[in-house]
């Protein structure tokens, strides 16, 4: 498995574990139903890829992911006060 795919599966864990927090404001409704929707199939793609890549090159949209998933899990560390604005 590529270190790459590890940190997206992490990722996804860490923003899965925050979406309690994401959810509670009507700011971020619309946004917490779509990760509710996204997130299963992201997280079944990556479980997929973990088992079939072996010694595969990682396609590019996968790090884009990573990037877009750690700017977003960034932003959730953050404190509440970006959601209110």
């Amino acid at each position: 498995m590529s270190r790459e795919i590890e940190e997206i599966g992490k990722l996804l864990s860490e923003i899965e574990a925050n979406l309690p927090k994401l959810c509670r404001y009507p700011q971020t409704q619309q946004l917490c139903e779509a990760l509710e929707k996204v997130l299963p199939s992201l997280r079944a793609v990556v479980d997929y890829w973990e088992e079939e890549s072996s010694g595969r090159t990682l396609p590019d949209a996968f790090i884009e992911l990573l990037t877009v998933l750690r700017d977003f899990k960034s932003l959730l560390e953050r404190d509440d006060r970006w959601i209110e604005v």
